[in-house]
């Protein structure tokens, strides 16, 4: 969802701001999660139980046309946010060409279109290196799951996935300079010369800005 909001913005440019506003980002979020509830329940459906859906982990779940476009879906969604994230990489490499006439003067480039690209980077990859074993591992028979190396191998897949839904929340903090700054004085209170720093450069930031010439 990251990767999409910032590749709106970045298509869409001063127009993204006339499309989105508050009522349309709520309607986005709550597409969001009853989907993603949708999904969760698809993937263990089956039709011979009374609530249809299975108790047994996903690689055991009898196949049907429901689960198997299920797992589908989700192998989609990862082709987009590979697809968005090779967009940001093109973009700005372009940006580079026509600002610059080079891509080899990162020194000189605009701090924060390297900053997004290192944001989208490290969420992108780690969103992909994550979910994306786990996701394999389900659509194809690449894991012999009847021994006992298979079925290890499939619980440590599972946790990393669990583990990025509970790692997300940090990373989209890195979004927002307010989210950082109330981060690091939570994490740091037993530090109070660095809190002390950290609250002084806070205040100049906020009270001055910078005008950047290409």
């Amino acid at each position: 969802m990251f990767n999409l909001d910032r590749g709106c913005v970045l298509y869409f440019g001063v127009k993204y701001y006339r499309y989105i506003n508050r009522k349309c980002l709520l309607m986005f979020f709550t597409v969001v999660w009853i989907l993603a509830i949708v999904i969760t329940y698809c993937r263990f459906y089956d039709s011979t139980t009374p609530w249809a859906i299975s108790c047994k982990p996903v690689f055991a779940t009898e196949s049907n046309v429901v689960t198997e476009l299920t797992k589908w879906t989700i192998a989609l969604i990862l082709a987009v946010n590979l697809a968005t994230y090779f967009y940001f990489v093109v973009y700005i490499r372009n940006r580079f060409i026509r600002v610059y006439g080079t891509t080899s003067r990162k020194n000189l480039a605009p701090s924060n279109q390297l900053r997004l690209l290192g944001k989208v980077s490290l969420i992108t990859g780690y969103f992909i290196l994550s979910y994306l074993p786990y996701v394999l591992t389900t659509l194809f028979p690449l894991l012999d799951y009847k021994t006992q190396n298979g079925k290890i191998a499939h619980t440590v897949l599972l946790s990393l996935l669990i583990l990025n839904s509970a790692v997300n929340p940090f990373l989209y903090i890195l979004r927002f300079r307010e989210a950082i700054y109330q981060m690091k004085c939570l994490l740091c209170f037993w530090n109070e010369p660095y809190i002390d720093k950290l609250k002084k450069r806070y205040k100049e930031q906020f009270a001055t800005y910078e005008i950047r010439v290409p």
